[in-house]
C-alpha cells in the first residue's frame, strides 16, 4: 500500500511538473514571439536613423517642417519623407509595446514608455543605446524559445536539466554586464563572438556571457 501511495505521488508529481513545464514553454514562446516582432521594427527605425541627426532641437525643426510642407511651403522633401518614416516608426513601435502590456494603458504609460524606446526626439548616442539594449533583450528572448524548442523528446529527467537550465539562465543573464570597467550590450557581445567562431552554440555564449557577467 505504502508503494502504491508513494507511485501515486511521484505520478501526481509529474503530472503537476508536465503542466508547469506547457506554462512555462507557453511564456517563453509568446515572449519570442513578440521579441521577433519587435526585433523587426527596431531594425526599421534603426535603418531610418542611420546619418539622420536627432535631437530635441532636431525634432522641433522636423516639426515645423512637416508644419510647413503641409501649407504648401517649399520644403526638403527627401529630408521630410525620412523624417517622417522615423516619427511613423517609433510611434508603431510605441502602439505595439503598449499593446502587449497588460492591463489598461493611460497616457502616463505612452509617455513612460517614449523614454526607453527610440525616437526622433532623443540625440544619436541616446538612440544607439536604446537600440542596443532593445536589440540584447529581445534577442535574450529569441534565444530561450530556440533552448526550449530542443527539449521535447529527450525524456523526463533530461527535460527537467534543461528546463531548470533555462529558467536559470532567465534569471540571471543580463542585457547588459560590466566588463573590464566597461558596460557591454548582450547584443554587442553576441555578435563580436560569433563573427569570431560562427559555430559556436548560443547556448555556449550565454553560458559564458552568465560567467561575465557576475
Amino acid at each position: 500500500t505504502n508503494e502504491l501511495g508513494q507511485a501515486a505521488g511521484v505520478k501526481e508529481y509529474g503530472k503537476d511538473w508536465a503542466a508547469s513545464h506547457v506554462k512555462f514553454a507557453d511564456e517563453v514562446n509568446a515572449n519570442a514571439d513578440n521579441s521577433a516582432a519587435l526585433l523587426s521594427q527596431v531594425s526599421n527605425i534603426a535603418s531610418n536613423l542611420q546619418g539622420l541627426e536627432t535631437g530635441p532641437f532636431e525634432e522641433r525643426v522636423a516639426g515645423l517642417r512637416a508644419f510647413a510642407g503641409s501649407i504648401g511651403f517649399p520644403v526638403d522633401k527627401i529630408q521630410l519623407g525620412r523624417e517622417q518614416s522615423v516619427t511613423a516608426a517609433a510611434r508603431q513601435m510605441l502602439a505595439d509595446q503598449l499593446r502587449m502590456n497588460k492591463g489598461p494603458q493611460t497616457d502616463f504609460d505612452a509617455k513612460f514608455a517614449e523614454t526607453y524606446l527610440p525616437g526622433f526626439g532623443k540625440t544619436e548616442e541616446a538612440n544607439n543605446q536604446i537600440i542596443a539594449y532593445l536589440r540584447s533583450t529581445n534577442q535574450l528572448n529569441v534565444i530561450f524559445a530556440n533552448l526550449m524548442g530542443g527539449v521535447a523528446g529527450n525524456g523526463y529527467e533530461e527535460e527537467r536539466k534543461v528546463i531548470g537550465d533555462i529558467r536559470d539562465l532567465r534569471r540571471n543573464v543580463p542585457a547588459v554586464a560590466k566588463k573590464d570597467g566597461k558596460w557591454v550590450q548582450f547584443s554587442t557581445y553576441y555578435d563580436t563572438i560569433k563573427s569570431q567562431d560562427s559555430s559556436i552554440s548560443d547556448r555556449e555564449i550565454l553560458t559564458e556571457w552568465k560567467k561575465r557577467a557576475r
